[in-house]
Parts: structure tokens; C-alpha cells; sequence
């Protein structure tokens, strides 16, 4: 099995400028690119990458100055993923969640942002299966603009 290619991380655009205004959705899939099915964890919960139960956590970068990056970690308790939550992703299928970033990454100061996703399973306190997917996935970064105003819709 090619770890670098079976599974892919994707977060979608943002327009071009969100405002710090709740709420900042993050739309996350996870596709099997391979040719064999593959275990995974389709609760894809979000938290950090310290966190104990949790399937996906973000790297947040400011790209416009990187030395005022400024967020806030929530803590998050939950329990580990019941065994319901693991299932086999078949080639070419995709799963997604969604989910209102400064819910877990409370941003204090507009600017430009640059975000990548992990996905990762296996965690070692869980009881995850045998055969659970045990690579962590990093997306491509995708780049945000978060402006104090609120952003008017062009229709």
C-alpha cells in the first residue's frame, strides 16, 4: 500500500475574504485515491494535535505576520469513537464533514491565514481496529482571508 497517494485530504476554498464573524465554516473530505479499500474513522472529529480523541486537527499559519498569530484552544473532552464509526472506504469514495473553525481555533485578529488539515486514527488510547488506516494524511494548505467587517454576498 502507497501511504502518500491511498488517502486525500482536501479543505475547500474559502471565498475571498470570511469574516471574523461566527460562523467560519471548514468543509474537510477525505477521499480513497487507491485501488484497495481502506479503514477509516468517519466521525472525523476535529480537535488538536495534542488532543486525545480526535481524528482531524489544523496547523494555522499567519501569512501576512507570522509573528501575530493569535488563537485560543478550546478543550475538548469527548470519548473515543464507538466501534459504528469505522468503516471501509472504498475506492474512489469520498467522505466529508464540516465544521465552524473558530469553534475550535478562536482567532482573535484579522489577517491572512494559511490552514492545512490532518486526518490521523490510529490513535494509541483508542481501541481502533486492527486493520485502521495508519498514516496521518496532510491536505494541501489552503489560504483565508478573515477580515473584522462583515462581507457583503454578491449575487
Amino acid at each position: 500500500m502507497d501511504d502518500t497517494k491511498t488517502l486525500l485530504l482536501t479543505i475547500q476554498s474559502f471565498p475571498d475574504q470570511v469574516s471574523l464573524k461566527k460562523p467560519l465554516e471548514v468543509e474537510i473530505s477525505l477521499k480513497n485515491s487507491g485501488d484497495d479499500r481502506v479503514l477509516v474513522n468517519t466521525r472525523m472529529a476535529v480537535g488538536y494535535e495534542d488532543s486525545i480523541s480526535r481524528e482531524l486537527y489544523l496547523e494555522l499559519e499567519r501569512v501576512d505576520q507570522p509573528e501575530k498569530l493569535d488563537y485560543i484552544e478550546y478543550d475538548i473532552n469527548r470519548d473515543f469513537s464507538p466501534s459504528s464509526d469505522y468503516r471501509w472506504l472504498q475506492p474512489g469514495e469520498t467522505i466529508t464533514t464540516s465544521f465552524d473553525l473558530l469553534n475550535y481555533y478562536h482567532l482573535t485578529q484579522p489577517g491572512t491565514y494559511r490552514l492545512s488539515a490532518f486526518y490521523q486514527a490510529n490513535e494509541d488510547l483508542a481501541d481502533t481496529p486492527e486493520d485502521i488506516y495508519p498514516f496521518t494524511v496532510k491536505s494541501e494548505p489552503v489560504v483565508v482571508d478573515i477580515v473584522t467587517h462583515q462581507v457583503e454576498n454578491s449575487n
